[in-house]
C-alpha cells in the first residue's frame, strides 16, 4: 500500500522506450497523395509485456503471432493503428496499435494490445 501511494503512478516501471508513427497523407510525386507512416513523437516512457505466442499458417511460409501489451502514461497520445516502435534493451519490436484502454483511477495509465507478425520465409 505504502508503494502505491509514495510513487503515485506506474512511472518507476517505464523502463522500455517507444516511438509513434502515425499514417498520413503524403505527396507520392506523380500528383497524387499515399499514406505513409511519419514520426509523431519519439524515445516515450513505457513498459512492454508478452501476452501470447502462436503460430499461424499451413504452408512453406510459417509465420508467428505475438500479442504484447503496452504501458503507456496518461498524457502520450496514441491512436488506433499508429506504428509503435518499442526498444527493450537491444531489442526492437514492431506493431500496430490498437484503441488505448485508460485508467484514471488508482494507477492513472492507459494500456494499449499490440500484434507483431513476424514472417519466416524460406
Amino acid at each position: 500500500m505504502g508503494l502505491l501511494f509514495k510513487n503515485k503512478g506506474l512511472g518507476f516501471l517505464y523502463t522500455d522506450k517507444f516511438s509513434i508513427y502515425r499514417p498520413q497523407e503524403v505527396d507520392d510525386g506523380y500528383g497524387g497523395t499515399i499514406l505513409k507512416d511519419v514520426l509523431i513523437s519519439e524515445n516515450n516512457p513505457c513498459r512492454l509485456s508478452q501476452q501470447t505466442l502462436g503460430a499461424t499458417g499451413g504452408d512453406v511460409n510459417i509465420s508467428s503471432l505475438q500479442e504484447f501489451k503496452l504501458f503507456v502514461p496518461l498524457e502520450i497520445k496514441v491512436l488506433q493503428n499508429d506504428k509503435l516502435e518499442i526498444f527493450r534493451g537491444n531489442q526492437k519490436y514492431t506493431a500496430r496499435a490498437t484503441q488505448p484502454f485508460k485508467y484514471l483511477d488508482v494507477l492513472p495509465h492507459q494500456e494499449i494490445v499490440l500484434q507483431e507478425v513476424v514472417e519466416n520465409g524460406y
